[in-house]
């Protein structure tokens, strides 16, 4: 199920004779964990989101300071005042201006360019500028960031023409000297798609706003914690990317995205569930859940509960998410020989094969698991949803009884970097990649879409 591929993580690499004992000796088990004394990190009502490793960033030069203040000068003498007071204000970070405005600011803009282009030409300019290209020049971004300017009741929702101004004040025009408030991941009461998108209102709920969404003559509310995870996934969905652009430039945005893919997703049955998360495992029929565009939206109680994607970063992620975090909790993070690692580790954990100690990588995981989606009669099928759990017991039997082959005779499903350096087993469909450091980087199945020519 993957969408492009899934990304690979780097593995640790340390050589040892027969085990992989030094190889992940500094890994910390769950187990270790959980018996600790620090406090659990808390659980919001989606999907954990995962920490990437970052390394401190290396010293950026600083940049001369954008500024269109020569234009906002002229711009602002054409504004008629009781348009400048509904939706334009002169602030210290330049001319902030309404949505609603953003066609007249643009046409401000172009007419200007060529009135300095024909000065310094002296000849009348007649080439259109695109728009794309006059939004690059005027805001020095093709995505400029969307902010909201609050006074008292009143609330304006807009844009920046970037300049820095001293004195606001001394244009002798609505100004304004507080802070703005970015709407990358706010929302407000005001914002314009309360107007803009029928069956759309806000409400207060006990942990701030949240969205009323009428779908299918029923209303489903949705936080914005459940919000903001759907903007972060939707940065790695190319389908996102394509039919919804702007679904990752602010929460407004990813609210339109998410709101046309929860009216367009479809009701999915229990054992058409790819992978349900450990946390919803025994809520049976009173866990609704919802397809559209690979995302699968869990509803409680006519909520959004949870959310999560099968394709690329995502799914891998959100696996490796719930098994450090939702099968270590649940087993005391071990499962027979199987040890599971904290999310902090770049493998998953370690298990024994043929009485040695290997290290799982969370590709091989999320391998193992889409060719068991793909082809479901590969593995054995549970009563009730499938869970991680339900996975890694079937990959644990699966892979302790496989028997080692000749790479040569199955080099024809292996990919290019396998071939060399690598052992294989073998069980019925199953072939297992093993490094030369005692670790489990693949599970392959013995299908024709995996067979090379």
């Amino acid at each position: 199920m993957s969408e492009e591929g899934l990304q690979q993580e780097a593995v640790v690499s340390v050589a040892v004779p027969d085990t992989v004992s030094d190889t992940v000796s500094e890994s910390v088990p769950v187990a270790e964990v959980l018996e600790s004394k620090e406090p659990a990190e808390p659980l919001s009502d989606v999907s954990p989101e995962s920490k990437d490793e970052s390394k401190e960033p290396a010293p950026v030069k600083e940049e001369p300071i954008f500024t269109q203040l020569p234009f906002i000068e002229e711009t602002i003498k054409k504004i008629p005042l009781v348009t400048f007071q509904e939706s334009y204000r002169i602030t210290p970070q330049g001319l902030f201006f309404s949505l609603t405005k953003k066609t007249e600011i643009l046409d401000f803009y172009r007419t200007w360019l060529k009135e300095k282009a024909g000065e310094k030409t002296g000849d009348e300019v007649k080439e259109e500028i695109k728009e794309g290209k006059l939004v690059k020049k005027l805001f020095n971004t093709d995505a400029p960031e969307r902010f909201y300017l609050l006074e008292g009741k009143k609330c304006l929702c807009g844009y920046f023409v970037p300049a820095v101004i001293q004195n606001p004040p001394q244009y002798r025009l609505p100004y304004y000297l507080g802070s703005p408030n970015s709407a990358f991941d706010y929302l407000h009461p005001s914002d314009p798609l309360f107007t803009e998108v029928d069956g759309v209102r806000s409400t207060q709920g006990k942990a701030g706003l949240e969205l009323i969404v009428t779908v299918r003559d029923k209303e489903v509310t949705v936080s914005l914690i459940g919000l903001r995870h759907f903007m972060k996934l939707a940065r790695n969905s190319k389908k996102i990317a394509k039919f919804y652009p702007r679904a990752t430039l602010s929460l407004s945005d990813a609210a339109r995205a998410f709101i046309q893919i929860l009216r367009k997703a479809k009701l999915v049955k229990i054992e058409e569930e790819p992978v349900r998360p450990m946390r919803f495992e025994k809520d049976g029929e009173n866990l609704v859940v919802l397809q559209r565009s690979g995302f699968y939206i869990l509803l409680q109680a006519r909520r959004l509960a949870g959310l999560y994607h099968v394709y690329g970063k995502n799914f891998y992620f959100m696996i490796r998410d719930e098994i450090a975090i939702d099968l270590g909790r649940a087993t005391r993070g071990r499962i027979g020989s199987f040890e599971i690692f904290n999310r902090k580790n770049k493998n998953v954990g370690t298990l024994l094969i043929n009485g040695v100690k290997h290290a799982l990588s969370g590709e091989a995981v999320v391998g193992f698991i889409n060719e068991a989606l793909e082809s479901p009669a590969f593995i054995k099928q549970p009563k009730g949803p499938k869970t991680v759990r339900h996975y890694i017991e079937q990959l644990i039997d699966i892979v302790q009884t496989a028997q080692p082959i000749e790479t040569a005779k199955v080099i024809s499903y292996l990919k290019p970097k396998y071939r060399k350096g690598h052992k294989v087993l073998v069980n019925d469909v199953w072939m297992f990649v093993i490094s030369s450091r005692y670790e489990l980087v693949a599970c392959i199945s013995r299908t024709a879409k995996n067979r090379s020519e």
